[in-house]
């Protein structure tokens, strides 16, 4: 009975789906439509471009994972609690909800509850509950949840009334809607609600408002810009998972049923003597298809086995954590029970009435012998056999390519010998300038910069005027500083990069990428007008044109992006030289 709302806009001819949207959509919705029970609004600090600090005293920590969330959020959300009480954990806007991993790395196995974190060196939060750790089929990843009602004083807005903005379209919203036949009412609502209170956008924009039903965030959420809270699955990859293990188990199919067969040799005499005394043809199937019901969920209970001791080695060998409970996961275990049962069937069918079908005058006497019968069958099912073996060998060879060419691929950038450090919430930010001199005194030092996501991530985005066309374009970001495409080893193909003999470049300068001078149809793009969308001067134009990077994962194809000249906030990138890395390491500590 959980859905969320998610969102769609046209910009500049290119259609935007994500899964956030205003804050003020939730208690509007529950004012005006009984229909709504509940409604919680979720917001990510990564939204912030920041990553807060909590501090336990005199360590201090950056933290990922935080959001802030209405006090209903687990009314919503049924996370485990060891500590505190759910119903009135987020009550209170000075508190905060840790998981047991935290809880254990800040209090080093005392009980957390009611003892405080110093948030973002601004505020005491008092700690109200402790969650187990989350479990990994949640998309609700995260370490802290602070109230909605704490995000004043937490340093992420400026305005302290953003939660009563039509403005700010970064919150997630659930709602609670009972009654499934009220969802495309409750639907319809929200669109008319924003066409009474952000009509010029609604137009000019094309805004429409959807619900989307929790149970379909996992696998049917494909948004734009990085907007979710975490990486979500893809369903055409479970469909191919499948696929090859519906095809493995073929195959094992039909070597079982090829074995039943071929071990039947050994049972003429067996059948023979039954059918002489009185055993009826169906008893005989029943038997050899119970026989192989019994050998399928044999095999299942061993499978099960095996899955306990070979799960983990499986979960750090990919990287992601995979569990199975199958004391209260009870569907999983009838299902896998009722398609051990249907495999049995399908696998003893045709020994049954193969074996069934035996004369015993013939056999008795010996005139029946081994391999007559059924022998254009079982050429048939090896056939099949090893046409499947062909189809996943080759598959695997091009998986194999595949992995190949992504290691192999040049992109466009050069990500040797290149240290990220991340300077953001410390002092050198303010000394990012006299710090980088400082390395560049050092030989083991090739060349240092600044950047506001690391490449080769998913970057942001900002709203820009280009070239005077009337809408505004949201394009991909990168906030760098001097030496950016020197210590990237990008290659420029038009113009410069940002440089200290022109003052302009810091205030109006833009490099952009071969895609954006092709989106923005563009075949001559120095000096062609672009600015930020907020500023009120239009006095931004392109320096420079860079040959197309991979900015973000290689499975993306490269956007466009444009790179502009900011502060030093976020990560320095420093370029070792070769056989250097000991003396530079040094250097930088």
């Amino acid at each position: 009975s959980v859905y969320r709302v998610t969102m769609s806009s046209t910009v500049g001819a290119q259609v935007n789906h994500i899964p956030t949207s205003y804050p003020t959509i939730g208690p509007e919705l529950q004012n005006r439509y009984g229909d709504v029970e509940k409604y919680v609004r979720v917001i990510n600090y990564k939204y912030s471009r920041l990553v807060p600090t909590f501090k336990m005293n005199e360590k201090v920590f950056y933290e990922e994972n935080v959001i802030f969330a209405d006090s209903t959020f687990f009314d919503l959300f049924a996370f485990e609690f060891l500590e505190g009480n759910p119903k009135t954990a987020l009550r209170q806007p000075n508190s905060v909800v840790i998981t047991k991993r935290m809880a254990e790395k800040y209090f080093d196995g005392e009980s957390a509850l009611g003892k405080h974190l110093n948030f973002n060196a601004k505020i005491d939060l008092e700690i109200s509950g402790v969650l187990d750790d989350l479990p990994s089929q949640t998309h609700l990843q995260f370490d802290f949840v602070i109230p909605m009602t704490g995000i004043e004083n937490s340093g992420m807005f400026r305005s302290y009334k953003i939660t009563e903005s039509w403005q700010v379209d970064w919150f997630w919203t659930y709602l609670l809607i009972p009654n499934t036949q009220s969802v495309s009412k409750v639907e319809a609502g929200i669109n008319s609600l924003a066409d009474e209170k952000i009509p010029d956008y609604r137009k000019e924009n094309n805004a429409k408002f959807y619900l989307q039903a929790l149970k379909d965030v996992h696998l049917h959420s494909n948004f734009d810009y990085n907007t979710d809270l975490t990486q979500n699955g893809d369903s055409k990859n479970l469909y191919i998972f499948i696929g090859i293990g519906v095809l493995i188990l073929l195959i094992s199919s039909i070597n079982f049923i090829n074995l039943s067969i071929a071990t039947a040799s050994g049972r003429y005499k067996e059948i023979g003597v039954s059918k002489v005394l009185g055993a009826l043809r169906t008893q005989l199937q029943f038997q050899f298809i119970f026989e192989s019901i019994v050998t399928s969920l044999i095999s299942l209970a061993l499978a099960y086995l095996l899955l306990q001791v070979l799960l983990p080695l499986f979960s750090v060998l990919l990287g992601v954590k995979l569990s199975i409970d199958l004391f209260n996961d009870w569907l999983l275990v009838a299902g896998s029970i009722g398609f051990a049962i249907f495999i049995g069937i399908i696998s003893g069918i045709y020994p049954a009435f193969f074996v069934s079908s035996f004369e015993p005058q013939k056999v008795l006497k010996g005139i029946w012998k081994p391999g007559q019968g059924g022998a254009g069958f079982r050429k048939a099912l090896v056939g099949i056999q090893i046409a499947i073996s062909a189809f996943l060998i080759i598959g695997t060879l091009v998986i194999y390519s595949q992995l190949q060419f992504i290691q192999n691929k040049s992109l466009g950038y050069d990500k040797e010998h290149i240290v990220m450090l991340p300077i953001r919430g410390t002092a050198l930010v303010k000394n990012y300038y006299s710090f980088k001199n400082n390395l560049l005194t050092e030989s083991s030092i090739a060349s240092v910069t600044s950047v506001s996501e690391p490449i080769g991530r998913e970057v942001q985005f900002m709203s820009f005027r280009v070239d005077n066309q009337p809408q505004e374009q949201f394009v991909k970001i990168l906030n760098v500083t001097h030496d950016f495409v020197k210590t990237m080893g990008l290659e420029i193909l038009q113009g410069r990069d940002f440089s200290k003999d022109y003052s302009t470049d810091s205030t109006s300068g833009f490099v952009i990428n071969e895609a954006a001078a092709q989106a923005f149809g563009w075949k001559d793009p120095l000096g062609k007008p672009l600015d930020h969308a907020f500023r009120q001067t239009n006095e931004g134009h392109v320096i420079g044109v860079v040959k197309d990077f991979n900015f973000e994962p290689l499975q993306k194809k490269v956007d466009p992006i444009i790179i502009w000249f900011g502060g030093a906030y976020w990560y320095i990138a420093v370029k070792i030289q070769p056989n250097q890395t000991d003396q530079a390491l040094l250097a930088l500590e």
